[in-house]
């Protein structure tokens, strides 16, 4: 193969790899997010708000947690985690920068599926998806482009443009969740 496509072959193969691990942790953070959905519609049946508020202040600090347990454990086993995938030291290399952008966006990635989860379990399914929206399409997806190709930045820029992405529904999602008996 062309080293060109060699290349590709390589930031795919540990965009892959990056990707596989924050799914993995996501899963946790998704788990959260339903739990307090749940604990949020009880809450609100129940007509208690002071629950309500203590719940949502709750799963958030449970979720910037989370997220920062991961992104500890991620920057500290940047070069580990890659090898259970892989052993081409290209790859390796990297995956374990990208695991560093994965690292950042962890605490993003986990408040905003939390903040969504709350706002679930209170039927409130508007705000988010219009915010969603907003965040990914109108914001991410451009400076992912931008980032990546237009300032060559390559699989290093879509990742910065995907952690601000997601640091940018995080911040608005609970916004929103924490204001919302204010």
């Amino acid at each position: 193969f062309p080293v060109t496509i060699l290349k590709q072959f390589e930031a795919q193969a540990a965009h892959q790899i990056a990707l596989s691990l924050a799914s993995t942790t996501y899963m946790i953070s998704i788990g959260l997010a339903v739990a307090g959905g749940i604990k949020v519609a009880e809450a609100l049946g129940r007509k208690d708000a002071t629950d309500l508020r203590n719940i949502n202040k709750k799963v958030i600090k449970m979720s910037v947690l989370w997220g920062g347990i991961c992104a500890l454990f991620f920057i500290g086993f940047q070069n580990t985690l890659p090898q259970w995938f892989t052993n081409d030291g290209a790859v390796i290399k990297t995956a374990a920068m990208l695991l560093v952008w994965a690292a950042i966006f962890q605490i993003g990635d986990s408040v905003q599926a939390n903040a969504a989860g709350l706002m679930r379990g209170r039927q409130e399914m508007k705000f988010p998806t219009y915010f969603v929206i907003f965040a990914y399409w109108v914001i991410t997806i451009p400076l992912c482009y931008y980032l990546g190709f237009t300032q060559d930045l390559g699989i290093q820029g879509i990742w910065i443009g995907l952690s601000l992405g997601l640091t940018i529904a995080a911040v608005g999602l609970t916004w929103r969740t924490l204001n919302f008996l204010s």
